[in-house]
């Protein structure tokens, strides 16, 4: 059975960055050179680590980052366009860190990471739609994933590029604005499965970020 909570022990979070290290290391998107330098956003107020269990096992993780004055970590190579969001007055987080274990070698079930995936996503929508303060949720992932964010609606933010965050990889940056996502509930479904996944009520809490 798989389980999603907020990361709060040391151990949780040791155990995160670990599968986000050796899932970004094996694609190319970090060097022990280049690491991400993601991590100085997430140890600040207004960010979140969820972590999915199995088997007393980190099988995947997330994270959220909301925006503020220190900005996002896609403004490293995105800021105009954020900026523009902003200016919209668009109320912007972050999505980054999305990790599963894909290692064919474990002893755990590679057919359950589509759906520690799709667990994930859904809790990390869910946060979003559950906090007021938010209203579009941003990502830059690599070109190979484009698919799967445009599928739910996203919207691209500005050309592909060399994503600094991931070693020179080529990405793409997205926004997803969640009001959007109850219209489009009917005719797509995976939003669907998305905003009827039975998540865990203490991680969609409103006042988790603030």
């Amino acid at each position: 059975m798989i389980t999603y909570r907020v990361a709060q022990s040391a151990t949780d979070f040791k155990n995160a960055a670990t599968l986000v290290h050796t899932a970004y290391m094996q694609e190319g998107y970090i060097s022990e050179q280049k690491p991400s330098g993601i991590s100085s956003f997430l140890n600040r107020p207004g960010a979140a680590t969820i972590v999915a269990i199995e088997d007393n096992t980190v099988r995947g993780t997330i994270s959220i980052v909301k925006d503020s004055d220190r900005g996002l970590p896609m403004d490293c190579t995105y800021k105009e366009q954020v900026d523009g969001l902003r200016t919209d007055g668009r109320h912007l987080a972050e999505i980054c860190q999305f990790a599963t274990d894909q290692n064919q070698q474990s002893d755990l079930p590679a057919r359950n990471t589509s759906l520690v995936t799709l667990g994930l996503f859904a809790h990390i929508v869910q946060i979003g739609l559950a906090d007021s303060t938010i209203s579009d949720l941003c990502f830059t992932v690599n070109k190979k994933h484009e698919g799967f964010y445009r599928a739910i609606g996203c919207t691209t933010i500005g050309p592909q590029t060399n994503y600094a965050r991931a070693n020179g990889a080529v990405s793409q940056g997205f926004f997803l604005h969640l009001a959007s996502l109850q219209k489009q509930k009917e005719t797509n479904p995976f939003i669907g499965k998305i905003l009827t996944y039975p998540v865990n009520k203490e991680i969609t809490d409103p006042t988790l970020l603030n």
